[in-house]
């Protein structure tokens, strides 16, 4: 259990730092690399997912992985997670950046270590990684929520104009 001290539990799985990131964010227009000529559609490889167990000293490569992340312009370490909903950051990061946040409507965060975490704020940002930048809500966290300070979640990755693709490095 000791190697375990150094990841963070997710939903019953623990995930631990890649030595180096898998993937890259880039701006790209064209997401086909090859397509059938006859039609409009694109020729994907469908690959079946299924349950296996991972030893802790084998990377991941395909949930989530650590960035540099610009806000306003001063960087955090920022960790990609593609099945968090938001984008969060914890309190005393924030105040590194802004003094104000809006209170109303804040969401009530399930998911932490199978807890429940209730928002302080929230405020639209400009986020930039790997030089694509995308407008975010972002929620503002107990510093005690995570163990890092800036978690990008689908508010930045599923937009339209981002792109995320796997590389040998």
């Amino acid at each position: 259990m000791n190697e375990l001290q150094s990841c963070i539990l997710l939903k019953d799985t623990y995930v631990c730092q890649l030595q180096k990131p898998v993937r890259r964010l880039q701006n790209d227009k064209d997401l086909c690399l090859s397509s059938d000529k006859n039609t409009d559609q694109c020729i994907i490889e469908k690959n079946i997912c299924k349950n296996q167990w991972v030893e802790l000293n084998t990377p991941s490569q395909y949930f989530m992985f650590n960035k540099v992340a610009l806000i306003n312009g001063v960087t955090f370490d920022a960790f990609i997670d593609f099945g968090s909903e938001c984008t969060m950051m914890k309190f005393s990061e924030f105040r590194k950046i802004y003094s104000e946040f809006d209170t109303t409507n804040l969401p009530l965060l399930k998911g932490f270590g199978n807890s429940v975490v209730q928002a302080i704020g929230k405020r639209q940002v400009q986020v930039l990684i790997d030089s694509v930048a995308a407008d975010v809500e972002l929620i503002v966290v107990p510093d005690n929520a995570m163990h890092v300070p800036l978690l990008v979640g689908q508010t930045f990755t599923e937009q339209p104009h981002i792109v995320i693709t796997k590389t040998s490095d």
